[in-house]
């Protein structure tokens, strides 16, 4: 969608403490700035953060990000696209049809997890976008359906999910499946300590990503690179869902035997800049911490490169045996 002036103008304007109300957080006055009221506090949250007395500048004081207005709040902390946070803020962003999760579940904001309703039969459309658009492994694509961690909702979007250690939803995000067209986001009362997760057999070493689609990438890239159709179940991979350290630092709480990290974020400004500031966070914690950035923008574009030199190939070989 193209950012009008119009739009771009509305989207700086947007009181942040009246942004965050409305997403359910409840804020006070800590002299002349605005905090987050946590009442549980958990690693990643948002109690560090400080609102300024103009209601639109922000600090959040546990990594150093800092903004002047409400867009760059949903782009360094959210993890949002400049584009996708001025639609946001503008009301641009159409709303998916949901149906409410077990309200036991709830975000920290308070707002019980929601879920798009799963379309009735088996999920080719999401099936075809993840397996021919981005060319993932069928095997791998098919594993996460399977553990109820994909599925494909009854307008054609794909939607991947997050689960709690019992295995129960806690977080959702959408992306749609129509090629050349950006439609994404994250469901409603999705907590972000609870991203996607493609779960390995080594609880020593994990793997950091910013979407659920470049992890289930590099584990295609693994297996390519191995020859084998079940490297990718070694490592854990996690999404992020963006470039916030929320999804890290909680998995890192519940897994006190991971002690080796891979920082796979995009290869731009913005992914570089979180790997670094992740990486000195936890550097200084006793983690061993790399940066390991793909050779492409990031590792989906980089595995749809390789998709598409291995079909050039096979083309070329194909010619010179006709000849």
């Amino acid at each position: 969608m193209k950012i009008t002036d119009d739009m771009l103008h509305r989207a700086q304007g947007i009181d942040l403490v009246d942004y965050l109300t409305s997403q359910g957080y409840s804020l006070f006055h800590a002299g002349s700035s605005f905090k987050i009221k946590v009442d549980q506090k958990h690693p990643g949250d948002l109690s560090s953060l400080s609102v300024f007395s103009d209601r639109r500048g922000w600090k959040r004081w546990s990594d150093g990000s800092t903004g002047h207005d409400t867009i760059s709040f949903l782009q360094k902390v959210c993890g949002k696209s400049f584009q996708e946070a001025v639609c946001e803020l503008c009301g641009e962003i159409p709303h998916t049809e949901h149906v409410a999760a077990d309200p036991e579940y709830q975000t920290a904001a308070g707002k019980a997890l929601t879920l798009p309703k799963p379309v009735e039969g088996k999920y080719n459309r999401a099936y075809a976008y993840l397996t021919n658009t981005r060319c993932i492994e069928p095997a791998i694509v098919t594993a996460m359906m399977k553990a109820k961690k994909i599925y494909q909702d009854e307008r054609g979007n794909v939607v991947f999910v997050g689960m709690d250690q019992n295995g129960a939803p806690r977080y959702g995000a959408f992306r749609g499946t129509i090629t050349g067209k950006q439609y994404r986001g994250e469901c409603t009362g999705s907590d972000k300590r609870y991203s996607f997760c493609m779960e390995g057999t080594n609880p020593e070493k994990l793997i950091v990503f910013e979407s659920p689609i470049d992890a289930m990438s590099h584990a295609t890239l693994v297996n390519a690179i191995t020859g084998k159709l079940d490297a990718w179940k070694v490592h854990t991979r996690l999404s992020l869902g963006g470039t916030a350290d929320t999804a890290l630092l909680h998995y890192l709480s519940e897994h006190p035997k991971c002690r080796d990290i891979t920082l796979c974020l995009d290869n731009d400004e913005a992914g570089l800049s979180a790997a670094k500031l992740i990486a000195q966070k936890l550097t200084g914690q006793g983690y061993a911490v790399k940066i390991l950035p793909s050779k492409c923008k990031d590792f989906n574009e980089q595995l749809c490169a390789l998709h598409d030199l291995s079909k050039r190939d096979v083309q070329e070989t194909a010619k010179r045996g006709r000849g």
